[in-house]
């Protein structure tokens, strides 16, 4: 008996809550939210999928907006002054993939770090692009040594070339891709593990959040084990922003970063 009054008053509610649901006949293809900017000049603004619709406005060029829903028949559903409403998804650039997991450093900026307790620091600039996909950043000390670091980044991973100003001589995966936890993958004879995903890291440059923490170890000979050698701190869209090694004394870290004049 019991158990037939609480299947009634289930199939109530859910009768009710039906009613407040928007009913639409639109087929849509089901997705995550994702966000993306207006590349045209004014997107119009709709009611529903369609451009016989009520119009409810316009959105500027370079108008940020979280779609919900994306139909067959080319619309997408959007947050419109607290109300879903409908913009042609042509009129949408989507932020990619590899834009949203990108480690690289910036190129259209330039990077001061601070190295070792000293008051040494180095500036570098963004240079080329070789054939192999590495960008060459190169800069110089306070005490005038050159610097230079070739990184790419693949649908793999972030690497780092090693070698001289004139090309990098061996491929070292710094940061394996998808990015997980517990990540433990080898490069060139180093060990490396993702031991953290969300830390926040203070800087000279900052405070930054969601850093990826990735530990190194190596093998010693000497010693016959397995040793931590240092700990890496990547910030989403800006690049590594701090190295310590395995006591915790900071080997280089970010003081500025600004646009490339």
């Amino acid at each position: 008996m019991k158990k037939s009054i609480v299947l009634k008053l289930t199939l109530v509610l859910v009768l009710m809550i039906s009613l407040f649901l928007p009913y639409s006949t639109t087929t849509t293809n089901a997705a995550s939210k994702e966000t993306a900017t207006v590349n045209v000049k004014a997107a119009d603004v709709r009611e529903k999928a369609s451009i016989k619709s009520k119009k409810l406005g316009t959105l500027k060029k370079g108008t940020k907006v979280t779609v919900y829903e994306k139909t067959k028949s080319g619309w997408s559903k959007i947050n419109y002054k607290k109300q879903y409403a409908y913009v042609v998804t042509k009129s949408l650039e989507f932020t990619s993939k590899k834009q949203k997991e990108s480690y690289l450093m910036d190129t259209k900026r330039t990077y001061v770090y601070k190295l070792g307790i000293d008051k040494n620091y180095v500036t570098l600039s963004y240079g080329n692009k070789n054939k192999n996909g590495y960008n060459l950043w190169t800069g110089k000390d306070i005490r005038l040594e050159t610097h230079a670091e070739w990184a790419k980044e693949t649908s793999e991973g972030l690497f780092f070339g090693l070698g001289d100003i004139n090309a990098p001589r061996e491929d070292v995966k710094y940061i394996s891709y998808p990015i997980k936890v517990g990540k433990t993958w080898s490069s060139f004879d180093l060990t490396f593990h993702i031991s953290s995903i969300n830390k926040t890291i203070k800087t000279q440059a900052g405070t930054f959040k969601n850093v990826i923490e990735v530990e190194c170890y190596a093998y010693d000979h000497t010693d016959d084990e397995v040793k931590h050698l240092q700990t890496y701190y990547f910030a989403k869209n800006i690049g590594i922003i701090k190295l310590i090694d395995s006591d915790k004394n900071m080997i280089s870290e970010l003081v500025k970063i600004s646009e490339y004049d």
